[in-house]
C-alpha cells in the first residue's frame, strides 16, 4: 500500500460490460447482432473478484449516454449494451462498499454532449471519490501510494481516449499517463 499507484498494473477487461446488447436478439428481437459481450461476470462480480481496472466504450445514443461495443464512432440498435450510469452506478456502490480499493476507469469515448461526462459521473455519484486532474503527477514524478489515495478518498482515476476532455471537463487524456498493451499471450 506504500508503492507509488503509477507503479502497478491491473488487468481492464474491454468492453467490461458483460450483458447482451439491449436490441440484438436476446432474447426475441429480429435485428441481427454484430457485437458480442465479452464478459461472462457483471462489473460488479469483476470488481468483487479482483479487476480493478474497467475500459468502457461510450457514446452518445437515444439522448443520453450509453455502453456500446460498436464502430466508426456511432452506437446503433445492435451495438447497444445499456446506459452507462447504470454501470457507474456499480462502480459507485463498490467504493463506497470497499473504502481501501481504488478503481480506474478507461472511457473509449465517443460522447459529444458538452459536459455530458461530468454530468453522467455527478449523476452516478462518483465525483466525491474522483482523484483531481490538478493532482496527476507531471513530468515523470511518483503517483502518491494508495494508502495517501485512500486517505483523500481519490480512489477513481478516470482516463478519457478524447485529448480535449481534459481541458473542457477535467478528465485525464489517458495517452500521457499510461501505456495499454493489448497483445497480451498467455
Amino acid at each position: 500500500m506504500t508503492a507509488p499507484r503509477g507503479s502497478t498494473a491491473a488487468a481492464a477487461p474491454h468492453p467490461a460490460t458483460c450483458s447482451p446488447p439491449k436490441f440484438g436478439p436476446w432474447p426475441t428481437s429480429p435485428l441481427p447482432s454484430v457485437t458480442f459481450y465479452n464478459q461472462e461476470d457483471t462489473v460488479t462480480n469483476q470488481l468483487r473478484n479482483g479487476v480493478r481496472g474497467l475500459m468502457l466504450d461510450m457514446y452518445d445514443f437515444e439522448n443520453d449516454i450509453w455502453l456500446c461495443h460498436s464502430f466508426q464512432g456511432q452506437c446503433y440498435n445492435f451495438t447497444a449494451f445499456e446506459p452507462a450510469i447504470n454501470t457507474l452506478k456499480e462502480v459507485e456502490e463498490f467504493l463506497t462498499e470497499n473504502p481501501l480499493e481504488i478503481v480506474t476507469i478507461i472511457i473509449e469515448e465517443y460522447v459529444r454532449a458538452p459536459k455530458g461526462l461530468t454530468k453522467l459521473f455527478t449523476d452516478a455519484g462518483l465525483v466525491k471519490f474522483w482523484y483531481p486532474i490538478s493532482e496527476i503527477p507531471m513530468n515523470g514524478m511518483d503517483w502518491p501510494s494508495v494508502t495517501d489515495m485512500v486517505a483523500k478518498n481519490h480512489r477513481l482515476l478516470v482516463f478519457t481516449s478524447d485529448a480535449s476532455k481534459e481541458a473542457n471537463e477535467g478528465i485525464v487524456y489517458q495517452r500521457r499517463y499510461m501505456a495499454e498493451n493489448e497483445n497480451v499471450s498467455s
